[in-house]
């Protein structure tokens, strides 16, 4: 998958992955679904003034797991984004929403898809394969989806996708081997790494 907590929030690769510290925490939020298992992991997020958290729930030992997507607010009861979910999730700060990359290498995940504070989706193009790699790239405000394909016989490519904050996609582009994305947005240039495709797991 893409990115770590420092670019955005991955939900755990198994929900079996809860401890007591974090069940201590999802005891305000993450509510338990006998007999899925309930794992907690979240970031706050100083600019909304708010904690996002996220609930993956599914059986125990699994990657087969649904992800609910709360945001907290100091003093203020929790609100539930989004549900059923699958992630990675990115942060978009200044547009006030949560970019879902909805990796599709265990899950039959259809599409990336962006939520705002309210919880309103904006559902963006289906993934057109395996989706490697999803990360915040330009000013933050950019995602990069890369999906690894396969071109009969066996030549092996990549297509890359920018999207902006609002949904628009940005730039796309294929690549044989690996090399730079360059994509301008508000008059500003910007350019991103993209990685030598690989065989889809």
């Amino acid at each position: 998958m893409g990115c770590l907590l420092a670019a955005c929030d991955r939900h755990p690769h198994s929900a079996a992955q809860s401890n007591h510290s974090s069940a201590n925490r999802t005891a305000n939020v993450c509510q338990a679904r006998p007999p899925d298992v309930v794992s907690e992991s979240g970031k706050a997020v100083p600019e909304w003034d708010s904690r996002l958290v996220y609930c993956a729930y599914g059986p125990e030992e699994s990657d087969d797991i649904s992800v609910d997507v709360w945001v907290v607010k100091s003093g203020a009861a929790p609100v539930r984004l989004a549900q059923g979910l699958n992630g990675d999730f990115i942060p978009l700060v200044k547009a006030r929403a949560l970019f879902a990359c909805e990796y599709n290498s265990v899950m039959d995940a259809k599409r990336p898809i962006i939520v705002d504070l309210q919880g309103k989706q904006t559902l963006l193009p289906e993934h057109p394969g395996y989706l490697r790699n999803c990360s915040g790239v330009g000013s933050g405000e950019q995602v990069l989806l890369q999906y690894d394909q396969v071109r009969d016989p066996d030549q092996l490519f990549a297509t890359v996708r920018v999207f902006g904050s609002s949904g628009q996609l940005i730039v796309e582009k294929e690549f044989l081997d690996e090399g730079v994305m360059a994509f301008s947005e508000n008059g500003q240039t910007y350019t991103a790494p993209v990685s030598k495709p690989e065989f889809p797991e």
